[in-house]
């Protein structure tokens, strides 16, 4: 099924799966997205999305500290020291 993504102005192919709940979990989900007014698929594809895009964003974080050059700790310490970070 084609939709369109007003926001980004792109159409979007929805896809259908059956996914299995815990019934506590289900009607958690339900409540929830009663509470927002959108649908359970809705509310689930919105959730998940942020939580991916989260891990995204970590991963790009990770990736630039990855590249920050090393620092012996003990060089570290006494920079720490010096700008008074760090008491003796």
């Amino acid at each position: 099924m084609l939709h369109f993504d007003y926001e980004r102005k792109i159409p979007m192919i929805k896809l259908k799966t059956t996914v299995y709940f815990k019934s506590k979990l289900l009607k958690m989900l339900k409540m929830r997205a009663r509470k927002t007014n959108q649908s359970i698929s809705e509310y689930i594809n919105d959730v998940v999305s942020y939580d991916l895009l989260e891990e995204a964003q970590d991963l790009k974080d990770i990736q630039k500290v990855l590249k920050e050059p090393n620092v012996p700790f003990a060089k570290a310490l006494k920079q720490l020291r010096i700008d008074h970070a760090v008491q003796h």
